[in-house]
């Protein structure tokens, strides 16, 4: 979800951790791993750490917890197309109104992941935290998965190669001729839509295209980092100068993507506020 802990402590979120496999050692990410300790791990000789969703166990165990504090609960997952996370929170939200049939689960897949899932639920707790009725809380949630939308770019292609999404060819041609990819999440997918070459050029485009995104609305802005906090304070700053920005966070992904990606992706998930 990659949203900063000072920001999840203080709203009512219930994190579904996933796990981390790095030989035999099982971390779950968020828990028992911080972003530092993930990308020292990846540094080291093989096994590179692989990612695996949450159980339907784990699920349970977050409905359990919720329905300590509300009688009405809603769980969001990143999208069906990228993980098996929404089936495993299918199975738990059926055997969760089996068993306590009073309480109200609503299961929405966001159609996106990562931080374009962390300002869909930024939103929905700070709503949730103001005593907004489920309803409108709900309605607020498809808003932000028809409109928040999120660009980066990668450092570089081993880790999408080594993950299996890339092929070794172009991972070898990507390498030579230094592309650095420019990635957008539309439809649940990811996707490529500019293949700049270089630090500098790639980083230029970034921001332009981020900027084109906002346009003149007013937007609320997650800027997140895969141990790169120089580059995304550079973003950060870049964008601040020049958007009608209401609001800017800060932050770090989580290992989970940066298992996929390595280190050094930096991006930003874009939410108009308002209308043209």
């Amino acid at each position: 979800m990659s949203l900063p802990n000072q920001l999840i402590d203080k709203l009512p979120l219930i994190l579904v951790p996933f796990e981390i496999h790095h030989g035999l050692n099982v971390y779950r990410d968020g828990v028992d791993i911080s972003p530092a300790h993930f990308y020292h791990l990846q540094s080291l000789e093989q096994p590179l750490p692989i990612t695996s969703a949450p159980s339907p166990e784990e699920f349970m165990k977050a409905f359990k917890k919720a329905s300590e504090i509300s009688k009405e609960i809603i769980c969001l997952t990143l999208s069906k197309d990228l993980s098996a996370t929404y089936q495993a929170a299918s199975l738990a939200y059926d055997e969760m109104k089996k068993a306590f049939p009073s309480f109200k689960v609503t299961l929405i897949d966001t159609n996106t992941a990562a931080a374009a899932e962390g300002l869909i639920a930024l939103n929905a707790a700070r709503l949730s935290a103001n005593g907004v009725p489920t309803e409108k809380v709900i309605q607020s949630i498809n808003d932000g998965i028809d409109k928040i939308k999120f660009i980066g770019r990668i450092n570089t292609f081993y880790y999408v190669w080594k993950s299996g999404r890339l092929h070794r060819a172009g991972h070898v041609l990507g390498t030579m001729l230094n592309i650095k990819p420019i990635l957008d999440l539309e439809s649940g997918k990811v996707g490529i839509i500019a293949k700049p070459r270089g630090n500098n050029k790639s980083f230029k485009l970034l921001v332009d295209l981020i900027k084109k995104q906002m346009g003149v609305r007013k937007s609320r802005l997650l800027v997140v980092h895969a141990h790169a906090l120089d580059k995304a304070q550079d973003l950060a700053a870049r964008l601040e100068g020049s958007g009608n920005i209401e609001e800017l966070i800060l932050t770090e992904f989580t290992p989970v993507i940066g298992a996929h990606t390595g280190p050094g992706l930096i991006g930003c998930a874009i939410e108009p506020l308002d209308s043209v």
